[in-house]
């Protein structure tokens, strides 16, 4: 059996925004990451998120900066800037995921197809 580990990578919405997207992430990261966000970057606590049939969505804010936090099975997770502003804290904030999402205790939120 092939183990499969979380990966992370940059990428641009539609809308012109820096993303930050981990394709086999379960739903679940998206409180990991707001946790995170929390914890580490002082954020607040994640809105209650809109979850849909085949999504969820949240936001997490400080001051003025918002940043969106989402699944859905084709992209699987992703965090968003929400203005231009924010563009800069994607990147750090996906290079800081980057960084740890390599280790044993994320295995959990590997979404096995």
């Amino acid at each position: 059996m092939r183990e499969t580990k979380l990966q992370g990578f940059f990428c641009r919405a539609a809308n012109g925004r820096q993303c930050y997207e981990i394709d086999q992430a379960t739903p679940e990261f998206i409180y990991v990451a707001a946790n995170f966000l929390t914890q580490r970057y002082g954020f607040s606590e994640p809105k209650r998120p809109v979850v849909g049939l085949d999504e969820v969505i949240t936001e997490c804010s400080k001051g003025q900066e918002k940043l969106l936090l989402g699944w859905d099975p084709w992209v699987g997770f992703y965090v968003m800037a929400d203005a231009p502003e924010t563009d800069a804290l994607v990147q750090e904030f996906g290079q800081y995921l980057d960084s740890i999402i390599h280790q044993p205790e994320f295995e959990v939120y590997v979404h096995l197809w």
